[in-house]
């Protein structure tokens, strides 16, 4: 299991409780806006996760007659 950690910056909307992610960062430092939430959000995925949710597509030319 691959874990990976990144920060949500999160602001202030209309209403009360409400937030908008505004940024995903690699770093807590990245530039904010004063009043900016900073949180933490940390990622686990298995291994193969890529290999196994990958679409793949095969295409093959067609010969003879045309379908």
């Amino acid at each position: 299991m691959n874990s990976k950690t990144v920060y949500l910056h999160l602001r202030k909307g209309t209403g009360w409780g409400r937030f908008s992610v505004v940024k995903l960062a690699r770093t807590r430092d990245a530039a904010t806006r004063d009043g900016d939430v900073v949180m933490p959000l940390t990622i686990e995925l298995p291994d193969d996760f890529f290999d196994r949710a990958a679409i793949r597509v095969r295409l093959e030319p067609m010969t003879g007659e045309k379908r």
